[in-house]
C-alpha cells in the first residue's frame, strides 16, 4: 500500500475515533438553545427541550442502504429528548400542538443529506397531540397552508406510551381525545397494532369510541387497506365494526362488516346527511363497502320497531354528486303498520309488546294531554332538497294492532329536485286495494301536496272485523279521492285540503240485525235476537264528499236497502278537527217499539260521541207517558213506526258517483 494511501487512512480513523469520543463525552444539553432556535426558525412555531437530550449511536452495518463500496457504514444517532413541546397555529385553541414527556427516535443521516427523513425507530411517553382545523378548514399540522402537504417521514417502528390525541373540527361539531397505546405487533395480536378509546362529541353529540387498529405505521398509508375493529357510539347510535378502511381521512374504500342500531333512523340525519323518516328502535347489519363516492350496504337484515327489514342499499355521495342520492330495495316479512307512524309525523304506539325509546314514550306521553288527534310535527322543507332518493318496498303482510284490515304493501318512493313523489303506495285492505299516488313539492314555500286515490273492492265483511254482526255481511266498496294541500305537517296539509271523495257500494247485503241497531228499532232487535239474525239486501250505498280548505262536506250520504234507507248530512272541519254529521234511518217496513231518531255523530277526532237526537226521543216518550194514563195499550202508538222510507234511485245514485269522482279534485286542483 502507499504511503500517502495508508497514512490517509489512518488520519481518517484517528478523525473518526475522536469524532466518536467527542460524541460520547459531549454534553448535548450545551446545544439545547441553539436546537429551540433553529426549529422556530424554521418552524415558526415555538419549540422547546425542558429536559435532558442525549445522543447515542447506533451501527448502520446492517441497513444495506448504509453500507458503503469501502466497507464501512454510516452511523446512525439515537436521539433522546425530554419534556418536549410544538407550539399550536397562532388560531388554534390551545398554544400547544405536541407535547410529550420522552421523545426518542433514531435518524439515518445518508437520508438526510439527501432531504429525506427516515426514522427507523420512533419511541413517545406519554404524548399529547391536538390536532384541528378552523372554521374554514385550515389545519393545524400544516406549517404552510399555501404550500401542498409534502410526504411525510418514513416510520420504522412506532411505540406510544399512554398517548392521548385530541381531533377538533367545529365546522362539524367534532371534539374528541383519543387515547392511544401503541407497541410491537406479535402473532397473538394479529393485523392489529394499534388500540384506542375516545370520547368527546362528534355533530355536537356525545360520542365514544373503543378497539383496536392495524399497524400505526399504516395510519397515513393512502393505499393500503387498514384493519380496524371496534365500537362507536354517536347519541343514541351506535355501530359495531370489523373490516378494513384505506386512506383514513378520506375513507377511500371501506368493506367493513356493519352492525348499526339506535333509538330512531332520524338521527342518523346529522350523522351521515341520509334524510330518513322518523322511527322506533332499530338494529340492523349487512356488509358496508365504499369506493368511488359509492356507499353500499350489501344484503342487510334486522328490525325496525316490530317490524322486519331487509334489502340493499346504495348512496352516492357529495364527492360524485352535487347532493346525496340514495338507492334502495327493502322488504319486510312482517310489517307492524304502527311503525309506520313516523312517516306522518304521528307518534309511535308504546303500549304493552311494542317497541319504542325512552324519548318517543315520553311523547307519546305529552301527546295524550293534547286535545288534536292529527299529528303537527312538521318536516324540514330543507331535507327534501338536501337529497335524492329512488326507494322501492315491499310488505308481505301487515300486523295492526287496532285491528285494521291491512293485508300487504307495495311502495316506489321517490326524491328529486326537492320534490317527493309515491307512486305507487299501494295497501291491501280489506280483501281489495287502497292504491294512491303521492307527491310533496318542497322546492318552494310552503310544501304543496297532491294526492289521487283508488279505492278498489274493499270488502264490507273485512270494514269491520272485530264486529260480530258483519259476518252477516258482502258486498264490495270502490271510490276515489283526489286532494290538493299546503303545508309540511299531515295537520297543516289536511287543514288546507281540497278535493273531492266518493265512495259507493252497487248490490251486496248486510246484516239486518246491524241496522236496526242504527235505527234503535228495540221491535225489529228482540225479533233478530229470538230468531236470528238476517240478511238484507243492499240495493245500493253511496257517499260523496266536497272539500274546501279543510271542510268536508256531505254532498251524497245514502245506504238503501230493503229494509232501511239511512240518509246523511254535515260536516267534517279537518282543521278543527271537528265532527258534525247526522244519520237519518228511516224504515221501509212498520215496527213497533221503534226509537228510531237521528243519529248525530258530534265532538272531536279525538272524542267523538255519538247519539241518538234527544228532542226527537222526548217527545216519543212524552206523548206515550200521556197516552199512557189513559190507557196502557195506547202508550206503543208513538213507538209504532209507519215506515216512510222509500227506495232511491241507484242507478242515478252510482251513474253521479262516478261521474263526480271522475273529476274529482280538478277544480280546486289548481289552487296552491
Amino acid at each position: 500500500m502507499p504511503k500517502p494511501v495508508k497514512y490517509s487512512l489512518i488520519g481518517i480513523g484517528i478523525a473518526a475515533v475522536v469524532i466518536m469520543l467527542f460524541a460520547l463525552i459531549f454534553d448535548w444539553n450545551m446545544l439545547r438553545g441553539t436546537i429551540e432556535r433553529k426549529v422556530t426558525e424554521k418552524t415558526g412555531r415555538e419549540f422547546s427541550i425542558g429536559g435532558d437530550i442525549d445522543v447515542r449511536w447506533l451501527s448502520g452495518s446492517g441497513d444495506s442502504e448504509s453500507g458503503s463500496r469501502f466497507g464501512w457504514a454510516w452511523p446512525i444517532p439515537y436521539i433522546h429528548l425530554e419534556q418536549v413541546r410544538f407550539g399550536n397555529a397562532a388560531w388554534g385553541s390551545r398554544p400547544i400542538m405536541v407535547e410529550a414527556a420522552v421523545a426518542e427516535f433514531s435518524i439515518k443521516l445518508r437520508e438526510l443529506l439527501r432531504d429525506n427523513v427516515v426514522l427507523p425507530q420512533v419511541v413517545m411517553i406519554k404524548p399529547i397531540v391536538l390536532l384541528e382545523k378552523n372554521r374554514e378548514g385550515v389545519r393545524n399540522w400544516q406549517l404552510d397552508p399555501d404550500k401542498p402537504e409534502g410526504p411525510g417521514p418514513v416510520i420504522g417502528e412506532l411505540h406510544v406510551d399512554n398517548g392521548t390525541l385530541t381531533y377538533r373540527d367545529p365546522a362539524i361539531g367534532i371534539d374528541l381525545d383519543i387515547e392511544v397505546a401503541i407497541a410491537n405487533q406479535t402473532a397473538a395480536d394479529g393485523p392489529y397494532g394499534i388500540r384506542f378509546a375516545a370520547s368527546g362529541k362528534y355533530q355536537n353529540r356525545a360520542t365514544s369510541a373503543s378497539g383496536r387498529g392495524g399497524s400505526v405505521l399504516r395510519l397515513t398509508d393512502r393505499s393500503t387497506p387498514f384493519p380496524i375493529d371496534g365500537k362507536v357510539t354517536i347519541g343514541q347510535t351506535s355501530a359495531v365494526l370489523n373490516g378494513t378502511i384505506t386512506n383514513l381521512l378520506k375513507l377511500t374504500a371501506l368493506d367493513l362488516r356493519l352492525e348499526l342500531r339506535g333509538a330512531d333512523m332520524a338521527e342518523l340525519y346529522p350523522i351521515v346527511k341520509l334524510n330518513l323518516p322518523k322511527s322506533p328502535p332499530y338494529r340492523v347489519a349487512g356488509q358496508l363497502w365504499r369506493e368511488a363516492g359509492k356507499w353500499r350496504f350489501n344484503d342487510f337484515s334486522g328490525t325496525v320497531g316490530d317490524s322486519d327489514l331487509a334489502g340493499d342499499f346504495v348512496a352516492v355521495d357529495t364527492t360524485v354528486a352535487e347532493r346525496v342520492s340514495i338507492h334502495a330495495d327493502l322488504r319486510s316479512k312482517v310489517l307492524d303498520f304502527n311503525d309506520l307512524a313516523g312517516f306522518v309525523g304521528a307518534e309511535f304506539a308504546t303500549g304493552p309488546g311494542q317497541t319504542a325509546s325512552k324519548q318517543q314514550k315520553k311523547a307519546v306521553e305529552k301527546a295524550t294531554t293534547e286535545k288534536r288527534a292529527l299529528p303537527d310535527e312538521g318536516f324540514p322543507p330543507e331535507r327534501l332538497r338536501s337529497m335524492d332518493a329512488d326507494v322501492k318496498y315491499k310488505a308481505k303482510q301487515i300486523r295492526s294492532r287496532k285491528a285494521l284490515p291491512l293485508d300487504d304493501l307495495v311502495a316506489h318512493l321517490k326524491i328529486v329536485d326537492g320534490k317527493l313523489t309515491v307512486q305507487p303506495l299501494d295497501f291491501g285492505f280489506a280483501g281489495g286495494h287502497i292504491v294512491s299516488s303521492v307527491a310533496l313539492d318542497a322546492r318552494r314555500e310552503p310544501v304543496t301536496s297532491e294526492a289521487a286515490v283508488q279505492f278498489k273492492k274493499l270488502r264490507l265483511k273485512k270494514l269491520m272485523p272485530t264486529v260480530d254482526m258483519a259476518e252477516n255481511s258482502s258486498g264490495e266498496i270502490g271510490g276515489s279521492a283526489r286532494f290538493t294541500g299546503t303545508g309540511n305537517s299531515a295537520a297543516k296539509i289536511l287543514a288546507s285540503l281540497d278535493g273531492r271523495l266518493g265512495l259507493a257500494m252497487n248490490g251486496g247485503e248486510i246484516s239486518n240485525l246491524l241496522l236496526e241497531f242504527v235505527g234503535l228499532d228495540g221491535g225489529e232487535i228482540i225479533r233478530f235476537l229470538l230468531a236470528g239474525d238476517q240478511r238484507v239486501e243492499v240495493r245500493c250505498a253511496v257517499a260523496q264528499f266536497a272539500i274546501d280548505d279543510g271542510l268536508m262536506k256531505t254532498e251524497v250520504f245514502v245506504i238503501d236497502t230493503r229494509d232501511t234507507i239511512i240518509r246523511g248530512d254535515g260536516t267534517i272541519d279537518l282543521g278543527k278537527e271537528k265532527l258534525d254529521l247526522t244519520l237519518n234511518p228511516l224504515p221501509k217496513d212498520i215496527s213497533i217499539f221503534s226509537g228510531r231518531s237521528p243519529l248525530h255523530v258530534t265532538g272531536s277526532f279525538k272524542d267523538p260521541d255519538f247519539a241518538p237526537d234527544k228532542s226527537s226521543l222526548a217527545k216519543r216518550g212524552g206523548a206515550a207517558i200521556l197516552l199512557g194514563l189513559i190507557n196502557p195499550l195506547a202508550a206503543l202508538i208513538p213507538f209504532i213506526e209507519s215506515g216512510p222510507g222509500e227506495d232511491s234511485n241507484c242507478v242515478k245514485l252510482m251513474a253521479d258517483a262516478k261521474n263526480q269522482n271522475s273529476g274529482a279534485g280538478e277544480k280546486k286542483g289548481a289552487k296552491k
